[in-house]
C-alpha cells in the first residue's frame, strides 16, 4: 500500500457492488483516493468533487434523473502513474470505462453533465476514427 499523493479517482455509475469493491481494492493497493459520485452530486464542479483546493463546492443539490453511463475522472496523476492504474485496472480485468478523463485547468469547474457531454463528443469521435 502507497501513501497518497494527493491522486484521486471520481467514479460514476458504478451500480454493481463487486465491481466498486474492485475499484477500491486496486486503489487501495496504489494508494489512490477513489470516491464513488452521488446523482445528488452532479451539478457541483468536478474540481471540488475531486478535492480541488482552488474549486468550491456551491452546494446545490441535483433532483433529476442523472447520467447512467460509467464515467471516469481522475486528479492528480502524472503521466507514468496514469499508465500504472490503468495498468493495474486492465490486469485485475476490470471492465474499461470509455468516458474518463483527466482533471485539468479547463474542466475543473464543470459540472459533472458538461463533462459528461464533452467526453461522449469525444468518444464518438474516437469510436468514428478507429
Amino acid at each position: 500500500m502507497r501513501k497518497n499523493n494527493g491522486e484521486t479517482v471520481l467514479l460514476y455509475n458504478i451500480v454493481d457492488k463487486s465491481l466498486q469493491k474492485k475499484y477500491q481494492i486496486v486503489c487501495l493497493k496504489l494508494g489512490i483516493r477513489v470516491k464513488a459520485v452521488k446523482k445528488e452530486q452532479l451539478k457541483e464542479p468536478v474540481g471540488a468533487l475531486a478535492g480541488a483546493k482552488e474549486v468550491a463546492l456551491h452546494g446545490e443539490i441535483y433532483e433529476g434523473e442523472g447520467f447512467v453511463e460509467p464515467m471516469m475522472v481522475m486528479k492528480g496523476f502524472g503521466s507514468a502513474r496514469l499508465d500504472e492504474f490503468l495498468l493495474a485496472l486492465k490486469k485485475d480485468k476490470i471492465p474499461k470505462i470509455d468516458l474518463k478523463a483527466v482533471l485539468t485547468e479547463y474542466n475543473k469547474e464543470w459540472d459533472s453533465f458538461q463533462l459528461y457531454e464533452e467526453l461522449k463528443k469525444e468518444h464518438a469521435v474516437m469510436s468514428q476514427e478507429k
